[in-house]
C-alpha cells in the first residue's frame, strides 16, 4: 500500500462531505447546509441546535435538510469532515512525492495540535464535549463506518512504509493505526495551555511527533509487542 498523496487526502474527505461535483447545484446546497450546521452547532451546542435553526440559517426548508441528511447526528459528522477539508490545504507540502515517509509522518504529527486550534468544531469533539461525543452513538451505521474507515485507511498508509523495519503484519499495522488515531483524538485536550505546561502548540506538536517517529524507526532490538506473537 503506497503512502497517501494529497489527492488521496482530498478524495477521502470528499467521500464524507461533497459526494458529487462541487459545482452542481444540489452539491452546493448540501455544502450550504453543512456550513449552516457548523455555525449553529458552535453557537448553540449540539443538543440545543435544531434542524429548524439549521434550515433557517441555510435558507432552505426543514424537509430539504432531511433530503440530504438522515439525522442531526449525521449532519454533525459531515460538518466535522467539511471543517477538516477546509484546513487540509495546510498539509499539502508534506504530501509531495519528494518527502520521505519519515518526514511525512513527522510533519503531519507536528501540525496536528496547531491545526486543531483552527478547527473549533473538531476541538469540541476532541476535548471530550459530551454533547458532541454522544453523537457517535446516534449515527447511521453506514455513515459512521465510512468515516472510521477513511481515518483508518489514511493512518494505515502513513504507517505502512515502516512495517518492514519491524516485521509488522498487515494486522499489526492496522492496530498501530488505530492506536495512533486514538492518541490524536486524545490530543484535543492539548490545545489548552495549562495542559501543555508552558509549551506552545507548535513546540508541543514537534515533541509529540518526535516521540512517535522515534518509535517507528528501525529498532535496535525486537519489539516485545511483536516478539511474543505467533
Amino acid at each position: 500500500m503506497a503512502s497517501p498523496s494529497f489527492s488521496d487526502i482530498i478524495r477521502m474527505l470528499d467521500e464524507v462531505t461533497v459526494e458529487g461535483d462541487p459545482a452542481a447545484p444540489a452539491v452546493k446546497k448540501r455544502l450550504r447546509i453543512i456550513k449552516a450546521a457548523t455555525e449553529v452547532f458552535l453557537q448553540l451546542g449540539y443538543r440545543k441546535a435544531s434542524v429548524d435553526a439549521i434550515a433557517q440559517r441555510a435558507g432552505v426548508a426543514k424537509g430539504t435538510v432531511y433530503l440530504y441528511f438522515k439525522s442531526k447526528a449525521d449532519l454533525l459528522l459531515f460538518a466535522l469532515g467539511a471543517e477538516k477539508r477546509e484546513y487540509v490545504d495546510a498539509l499539502r507540502p508534506i504530501f509531495s512525492s519528494e518527502v520521505s515517509p519519515e518526514q511525512r509522518m513527522a510533519a503531519y504529527l507536528s501540525e496536528a495540535v496547531p491545526l486543531l486550534l483552527r478547527m473549533p468544531l473538531t476541538c469540541r469533539l476532541l476535548r471530550g464535549d459530551r454533547e458532541v461525543s454522544a453523537v457517535f452513538e446516534e449515527l447511521d451505521a453506514d455513515v459512521s463506518a465510512r468515516y472510521h474507515a477513511m481515518q483508518t485507511e489514511f493512518m494505515t498508509r502513513l504507517i505502512e512504509p515502516f512495517a518492514s523495519l519491524h516485521g509488522w503484519s498487515a494486522r499489526e499495522v492496522e492496530e498501530r493505526a488505530r492506536v495512533l488515531i486514538a492518541l490524536l483524538y486524545a490530543s484535543g485536550t492539548l490545545v489548552d495551555e495549562h495542559v501543555r505546561a508552558g509549551l506552545s502548540a507548535e513546540r508541543f506538536g514537534e515533541v509529540f511527533s518526535s516521540l512517535i517517529v522515534d518509535g517507528l524507526r528501525a529498532p535496535s532490538s525486537p519489539s516485545p509487542l511483536h516478539e511474543g506473537k505467533q
